[in-house]
Formats: C-alpha cells, sequence, structure tokens
C-alpha cells in the first residue's frame, strides 16, 4: 500500500506498512505536517492486511475523505483523497503506478 501525500506544493510518496500511523503536527507523529491547520495529533491511519481505515482524533479542523466531513472510522479505498487541513493525501493499493500523477482536486472550501 502506498500513500502519497501533497503539501506546500511538495509531493512525497511512501510505502504503508502494517500499522497504525498517527498524522498531526506534533513532533512525534509518523506523518507530520508543520501547519497552524493541522492538529498536534489529528487523526489515525491504521492499515492492516493492504486495507486502510482513517479516523479523525477530534481535530479543531476535522478531515474530510473526498470532500466530505468525516465523523467516524472510514475505510479508504484505493484513490480516495483526504485533506488533513491544508494537507491532501490519497492511499493507493500500489498497482496504479507512482502515484505521481495522482488528482487531488480541489480542496473544499
Amino acid at each position: 500500500m502506498k500513500l502519497t501525500t501533497l503539501f506546500m506544493g511538495r509531493r512525497e510518496s511512501r510505502e504503508l506498512t502494517d500499522g497504525a500511523y498517527i498524522i498531526g503536527r506534533g513532533e512525534t507523529c509518523r506523518i507530520r505536517f508543520d501547519s497552524p491547520e493541522v492538529s498536534e495529533r489529528h487523526a489515525v491511519l491504521t492499515v492492516r492486511d493492504g486495507r486502510a481505515l482513517l479516523e479523525d482524533l477530534h481535530s479543531a479542523g476535522g478531515t474530510a475523505v473526498n470532500g466530505e466531513a468525516i465523523d467516524s472510522a472510514v475505510a479508504l479505498d484505493s484513490g480516495m483523497v483526504v485533506q488533513i487541513g491544508d494537507a491532501m493525501l490519497r492511499v493507493s493499493d500500489g498497482d496504479d503506478g507512482e502515484g505521481g500523477g495522482a488528482d487531488y482536486g480541489s480542496p473544499p472550501p
């Protein structure tokens, strides 16, 4: 499973193995975005057996999947776009190339 992020004009990809990935601006977050729009511990992405589950950790700014705010854990299918503050994330199953052409669309207002 691959995670592609778009933050401050920079696109990065990384392989995800099974485990929990805290997303936020805190120093100990495994996926870190240094932005005031991102909470210290904003969300958690759990990967297990090739599947990904995303849950907002009661962040100040909320988390959106495909433009819709989430209020409970959401299973992410390949290609779904997540917005956390001013960062965009996309999970893929790895079969769709390097993620370089990931279409993040426009962030919600």
